[in-house]
């Protein structure tokens, strides 16, 4: 892995800042609430980009004004559209001068400012933070509802054991793990043991026009998800219901600016698709996004959405139960 060492920041704090994918799909908040530069400070690369040839390091102010810069094999290279241009100082420590240009980006203004990074090769086993998306539209990937039935818990059990997984499946009493690289691992093998013993409903994710409203009269209030029943699976029995939902799903887009929010709560109904109750997600598992890598459901980025350990989620599907997205945050 690599270690950057900023030298200096221009422009007005607080910063956060984010190493993310060169197509910046997903970002990982590296360091936040960065009050002042000099003195230097040191980030490691999360371990989610271990293996990725690029990374692009991107810093947000108080103002939300928005600059980056892509490094490749250690040797930093730029963007061309709406980014800063550098320039390189050769010296033993590959070291950068960024300072950004006063052409606003697409999103946001970018400011004057001068970043001085210095990578080496430095081995840690320090875990990776929370993971926050880049606030761009991702490209459309479906929901995925994962039913996980109490009949199956011996067997959702076993596999997730045999896979070396340290959760063992909500219907087994197990929390997932709060550290972002254990959790990744974790649900990538859940989706795949959902896959062998319970079931799936799935629908598109949906950006609806304002004031629309979805199949069963319900308004839409975007970026929430339209109602959707669950008879569609043929599990017929207590299971526990957990949604998967793409990270840029629930992307909002307040005075012009792209904001990721999470699905904080989603409505429950039993029978009647038109009289919802509010049910809170669990902000413990929702705060870590996770990339699948199999080959059950579209290989994608998620936030993972259930009411675990609260048994709301735990539900008896003798009946017709349907859902819809209520609340974003």
């Amino acid at each position: 892995m690599s270690t950057i060492t900023i030298n200096n920041i221009s422009g007005i704090p607080p910063y956060n800042i984010y190493v993310c994918d060169v197509y910046e799909i997903n970002c990982i908040l590296t360091l936040s609430g960065v009050s002042s530069v000099p003195p230097a400070i040191t980030l490691s690369t999360p371990q989610t980009f271990y293996n990725a040839p690029s990374v692009v390091i991107k810093i947000i102010d108080s103002q939300n004004c928005v600059f980056k810069q892509t490094y490749t094999c250690l040797t930093p290279t730029t963007t061309e559209t709406n980014t800063p241009t550098p320039t390189i100082t050769p010296s033993v420590t590959p070291t950068l001068s960024i300072t950004p240009t006063n052409t606003p980006t697409q999103q946001t203004p970018t400011p004057t400012a001068s970043v001085t990074p210095t990578m080496t090769q430095t081995p840690t086993n320090t875990s990776t933070p929370m993971s926050t998306p880049t606030p761009t539209l991702p490209p459309v990937n479906g929901i995925v509802i994962l039913v996980e039935p109490l009949s199956g818990n011996t067997l959702i059990g076993d596999y997730l054991n045999s896979e070396g997984s340290g959760f063992y499946g909500f219907g087994n009493g197990v929390h997932p793990s709060l550290n972002q690289y254990d959790f990744s691992f974790e649900m990538n093998k859940y989706v795949d043991a959902i896959f062998n013993y319970g079931g799936f409903v799935s629908f598109p994710v949906f950006f609806p026009n304002r004031n629309s409203v979805d199949n069963f009269g319900n308004k839409i209030y975007e970026p929430n998800f339209p109602t959707v029943g669950t008879r569609e699976t043929s599990i017929i029995t207590t299971a526990w219901y957990t949604f998967l939902i793409p990270t840029g799903a629930t992307i909002m887009e307040i005075d012009g600016i792209l904001t990721p929010k999470k699905q904080i709560e989603i409505d429950l109904s039993h029978d009647d698709p038109t009289n919802f109750v509010s049910i809170r997600m669990s902000s413990q598992i929702y705060q870590n996004a996770f990339q699948y890598t199999g080959n059950s459901i579209s290989r994608t980025y998620y936030y993972v959405y259930t009411s675990f350990p609260s048994p709301d989620f735990l539900i008896d599907n003798s009946t017709p139960i349907y859902f819809k997205g209520s609340r974003v945050g």
